[in-house]
């Protein structure tokens, strides 16, 4: 995945695009990848973005806010189950946005299980000299 810089002002982006669609958030690939749209907002982590072959913008101006994702656990996770929340500690840190597009493509595009592509992750990167997952 190539990066484009392309300097443009949030601000200017309505008069520069034209026509602006509200729209679900389950069609906007379809859309984009058929051509009824040019740009759309959407999270750096989807595999769509690989499978359609799209370019991700950089936001150097911080325009959106990062989506970074998080785990929460209750007290009784913590209490009964704690090996859970060391396994969850290992992996952070560890799967980057690239890697989660990929898995996230493995879910979406290839209509795998979320476990099925988890567990794919999980034997290769043991498999790999670097740590990160064999593809």
């Amino acid at each position: 995945l190539s990066a484009l810089r392309v300097e443009i002002d949030p601000l200017d982006l309505p008069p520069l695009l034209g026509e602006q669609r509200v729209m679900d958030p389950s069609l906007m690939y379809e859309a984009i990848r058929t051509r009824q749209v040019d740009v759309i907002a959407a999270y750096s982590t989807d595999g769509r973005i690989a499978a359609y072959d799209l370019v991700a913008l950089e936001d150097d101006r911080a325009a959106l806010p990062p989506y970074d994702a998080v785990i929460l656990a209750g007290e009784r996770v913590l209490r009964e189950r704690p090996q859970v929340i060391e396994a969850l500690r290992q992996l952070s840190g560890r799967i980057d946005a690239a890697t989660m597009q990929q898995l996230s493509r493995g879910v979406d595009e290839e209509k795998k299980t979320p476990a099925a592509v988890a567990k794919r992750f999980l034997d290769g990167e043991k498999g790999s000299p670097t740590g990160r997952a064999v593809r």
